[in-house]
């Protein structure tokens, strides 16, 4: 008996035990920590003055252009023509690099071009040789070709007789026929018949054969058949008042023999033994697979060829390195005497050379704010290694091509700075861009609206419109104030403008009146991690329309 009444005795003064330090650490947790920050009542006059809201943001200073110039050949340097901090024109020559393989392709490619072009010169030759024409105009005398045979290179198809014009074979005195020349004109005259015709001296022979004890030489005449001339026909003939020595005979003007001149298929055949054909006249078609191909093929190799031709003209010009841009020469990494030689690292880096007329950089802006960027829109520019100086940029470029990240989307905008003066590429710079502005207004510290657009004016300062009982954000009429405001009245106001550190009245308020607030120095918690205290109470900021343009510009306020 007397052991349990120990054991309970020990349980009960356990139990006693854990409660007297769960008190104990309950106030030494409610307790604040020495060095912890503490509200304080601060106060603040309601001045006039101008008001902005601002976007910032920072970037990088760039060139306006900037290019690396490389070669995109391999060689030695003959010659450069430029030095560091030059400044070139664009298209001003900048390296010359030795071309001679570069002039030995373009002779190659020259010759296979014009290989390429007889080529197919030739087959479109045989390939147009499909249509058989007539070489003379004449009378189709003979035909061999027959649609549906197969003609090979060279076979005959066709024989046209010229009997329209007549040629007299005629001989003269061999002196005589000294004063006769190529187109001189005579009388013919025809044996067993009372016709004269005109004739035209076609050739006379430069020599001459003796015949019946005489040297004659032979005169060819010319005749335009009447109809009534055969080959056979004998003739008479006086040129120039210079008779014949003896009577001479008609032969055909001309017979030809039409040959096949590419092997090929007869399709049709339009012409028979005795048609009258002029010369081009079309006698026969033929078809062939091989030859249209060939003309194809030769057309294809014509092309490269040809292509290959201006490549090689193209290489050779980058062989003469030329300045992209009108600009200033940054670096030179290459000159005279070097050798160029990509390697696998694929283009060689000779110099940079950037356009400096102007600099620029890039900002982001959150989307917010992003409808509120306009080109042509000022921006004010600052740099910390450059104290004291600021410049004017505009804005360049809006892109509509965002990153996200978070959650929250940012997009680039493009801001150029012509009077850049000691600024230089690489230089980080600060921006300011104002998107809002009032001037003159009534203002007051942000934090000194409180929930539901109310600020608290020192009981001395009150005026007679502000005296009347204001209603609380809960809707309860005021009936007091609260300790910590203590000699102050709640006002409800109308917020016009606002930024992260003053709020712009619009009404409600009068210049030159004290108003406090709660400033809070430093994060405060209870011991349950839950804020205290703060400038705005919680649960929401201005209402009311306290804050204009969907609350404070992203992207950073002054």
């Amino acid at each position: 008996m007397k052991r349990f009444l120990n054991k309970k005795v020990i349980i009960i003064t356990a139990i006693i035990l854990v409660i007297v330090i769960a008190v104990l650490c309950l106030r030494g947790c409610s307790k604040k920590p020495a060095n912890a920050n503490v509200q304080e009542i601060s106060t603040a006059e309601v001045t006039k003055g101008n008001l902005t809201v601002e976007i910032t943001g920072s970037g990088t200073i760039e060139a306006n252009e900037q290019y690396d110039v490389t070669s995109l050949v391999d060689g030695d340097v003959l010659a450069d023509f430029f030095e560091e901090g030059d400044v070139l024109d664009e298209g001003a020559i900048m390296y010359s690099i030795d071309s001679k393989s570069a002039s030995n392709t373009i002779s190659r490619s020259e010759n296979n071009l014009e290989k390429a072009k007889m080529s197919y010169d030739n087959a479109v030759e045989d390939y147009n040789n499909l249509n058989v024409t007539s070489p003379i105009s004449g009378t189709v005398t003979a035909v061999n070709a027959k649609a549906g045979q197969t003609a090979g290179n060279g076979t005959q198809l066709f024989t046209i007789t010229d009997t329209e014009t007549m040629a007299l074979r005629i001989y003269f005195n061999a002196n005589d026929a000294k004063s006769l020349y190529s187109g001189a004109v005579g009388t013919v005259y025809l044996d067993n018949s009372t016709a004269e015709l005109t004739g035209t001296v076609d050739r006379v022979s430069t020599g001459s054969i003796e015949s019946n004890g005489v040297q004659v030489s032979q005169v060819t005449i010319k005749v335009k058949n009447p109809g009534t001339i055969k080959e056979g026909d004998t003739a008479t003939a006086i040129i120039n008042s210079v008779a014949c020595n003896r009577a001479g005979t008609f032969e055909v003007n001309d017979t030809k023999n039409v040959t096949a001149r590419v092997s090929g298929d007869i399709d049709k055949v339009n012409v028979v033994v005795g048609d009258r054909v002029e010369k081009g006249q079309l006698l026969a078609v033929l078809t062939s697979d091989n030859a249209e191909q060939a003309v194809k093929n030769a057309r294809l190799s014509y092309n490269d060829a040809s292509s290959s031709l201006s490549d090689a003209y193209d290489t050779l010009d980058n062989y003469t390195i030329t300045a992209p841009i009108t600009g200033t020469v940054l670096s030179k990494t290459v000159k005279a005497g070097d050798t160029l030689s990509r390697g696998s690292n694929g283009l060689t880096a000779m110099a940079i050379i950037a356009d400096m007329s102007k600099v620029k950089f890039t900002i982001s802006v959150d989307e917010l704010d992003i409808s509120k960027m306009k080109e042509g829109q000022k921006v004010t520019v600052t740099a910390d290694a450059l104290e004291n100086q600021v410049y004017e940029g505009y804005i360049d470029n809006v892109s509509i091509v965002g990153t996200t990240s978070n959650g929250v989307t940012t997009y680039p905008i493009t801001v150029v700075i012509e009077e850049y003066g000691d600024l230089i590429p690489g230089m980080n710079v600060d921006a300011s861009i104002v998107v809002a502005e009032t001037k003159d207004a009534l203002k007051i510290p942000l934090s000194a609206v409180q929930r539901g657009n109310i600020v608290y004016v020192h009981n001395e300062d009150l005026k007679e419109d502000q005296k009347k009982s204001v209603k609380m954000p809960e809707g309860k009429a005021q009936t007091k104030t609260p300790d910590r405001f203590e000699g102050y009245t709640a006002v409800r106001v109308e917020v016009g403008l606002s930024n992260s550190d003053e709020a712009e009245i619009k009404s409600g308020l009068y210049e030159g009146q004290r108003v406090a607030y709660i400033a809070v120095q430093a994060s405060q918690t209870n011991i349950f991690g839950m804020p205290m205290g703060g400038g705005m109470p919680m649960g929401g900021g201005m209402q009311g329309g306290g804050m204009q343009g969907g609350g404070m510009p992203q992207g950073g306020m002054r």
